[in-house]
């Protein structure tokens, strides 16, 4: 009998490692295995910067998008900065003159674009984008928010 038990774990062992070595029972944003959190890859300094004052620690975005996203807010929320980084290339716009009339390519990541009010690009197959949500932040500071992004991605 102690032979069988044995059997039946060594066999259930196998599965085990078999199911978790494929990503099973995660939740990833991109099912791939790969996980990331927007919140973590702008400091509340550099946000100082960009939003021009004080700012909230940033918090995740609770809205309908399934996909990591972060909210950057001066004090008062007067200024706000969406972060949104997505597992694959399929949400990257910056191609897509439909939806981008007036981007333009900009140098961040594999390929990048700009148009007034949101930065978007590609790298490593993540998709990110930054988006002026409220408030006076300039074009040239989303740049400088998806250049740090780039940086931090892994």
């Amino acid at each position: 009998m102690a032979r069988g038990v044995t059997k039946r774990l060594a066999t259930f062992g196998v599965f085990a490692l078999i199911f978790i070595s494929c990503g099973g029972g995660e939740d990833n944003a991109g099912g791939d295995g790969r996980n990331i959190e927007p919140c973590t890859l702008i400091t509340v300094a550099e946000a100082e910067v960009w939003l021009g004052g004080a700012v909230e620690p940033p918090a995740p975005y609770d809205g309908p998008d399934p996909e990591p996203t972060c909210v950057y807010r001066s004090a008062g929320a007067q200024t706000q900065i969406l972060l949104q980084v997505y597992d694959g290339g399929e949400y990257y716009g910056g191609d897509n003159a439909e939806i981008h009339p007036d981007a333009q390519p900009v140098d961040v990541g594999e390929t990048g674009y700009i148009e007034n009010g949101s930065v978007g690009f590609l790298q490593n197959d993540w998709s990110v984008s930054i988006s002026r949500v409220s408030g006076p932040v300039s074009d040239e500071s989303l740049v400088a928010a998806a250049r740090t992004v780039s940086s931090r991605l892994p």
